[in-house]
């Protein structure tokens, strides 16, 4: 007999392993035994190697590849990265932190995970990827974008829906013959440019499916410490501080263009960035 069954959706925790392990609390008091995992869990926040650890222990069925963890496979194989545009420095910088925080292993496993997985829950069939089917970003998937976008999402597909991540924001569409779009939201790393939706918490979704049928999709907000988070970004002298600091206390988008070229003239970033590189330090 089929058991009604719940799915914690995690996504964008950015190396907030804070925020994650209340997500995981919540998702836990919630009912939730199964969590998909919808990519970008590293980098801007101090503790990658602690949010993979966190959904290593707990039944995580899906990991794929989101935009952040595709540029540690992209410093993998080439060492001419322009470092021209202020947020190439930061993707350099950021990145060599993370290689840091992590274990060899760990970060061999987030570069080449793939960019889409599919399965079958309840007898309900879903597809999982970050941005898109076939790419980690650069695709129309924001919330106010068109129709045609989010049909393109599962129209080489037969599954019965897809969940994707990276725009940071909680929603619910549909493609045209009826199948759900879901999108739960960032656990770790707020970016919002209304003020209606300029939220301190992390964010996630609970997914309800009892034999083949979608009972139920709880866009869910968690409170946790921020300040304890702050402290440990602090501690661990994590790269561009002043705007992750920004992006948790407002709830709002830190990560401009503007204020990336700033920190990096501010803390030299271009210079460590070509040391990086030079050093070789992104290979497997």
């Amino acid at each position: 007999m089929s058991q009604m069954q719940r799915i914690a959706i995690v996504s964008d925790s950015h190396g907030n392993a804070t925020a994650l392990a209340a997500v995981i609390a919540d998702a836990r008091q919630m009912g939730a035994d199964t969590f998909l995992s919808v990519g970008d869990l590293t980098m801007r926040g101090p503790s990658p190697q602690a949010c993979i650890d966190l959904l290593r222990q707990v039944n995580t069925q899906t990991w794929v590849l989101g935009n952040h963890e595709q540029t540690y496979a992209d410093l993998n194989t080439t060492d001419k990265v322009p470092l021209k545009k202020p947020k190439s420095i930061m993707s350099v910088v950021q990145s060599a932190y993370d290689k840091n925080d992590m274990d060899a292993a760990t970060y061999r496993f987030l570069a080449t995970l793939p960019l889409k997985q599919t399965l079958t829950l309840e007898n309900v069939t879903m597809d999982v990827f970050h941005a898109a089917p076939d790419q980690t970003h650069g695709v129309h998937v924001q919330a106010t974008d068109k129709q045609r976008y989010f049909n393109a999402l599962l129209e080489d597909s037969n599954s019965d829906l897809a969940i994707y991540g990276h725009i940071h924001q909680q929603l619910l569409r549909w493609t045209t013959d009826g199948r759900p779009i879901i999108n739960a939201g960032t656990v770790g790393l707020p970016n919002a440019r209304h003020i209606l939706l300029q939220d301190q918490r992390a964010e996630y979704a609970v997914l309800t499916l009892d034999n083949g049928k979608l009972c139920g999709l709880d866009f869910r907000h968690v409170a946790y410490n921020i300040d304890h988070e702050l402290e440990i970004a602090r501690h661990k002298n994590l790269p561009y501080y002043e705007l992750y600091k920004e992006a948790l206390t407002t709830g709002q988008y830190a990560y401009t263009q503007e204020k990336v070229a700033a920190q990096n003239q501010k803390h030299h970033y271009k210079h460590l960035a070509k040391q990086f590189l030079k050093q070789k330090t992104f290979l497997f």
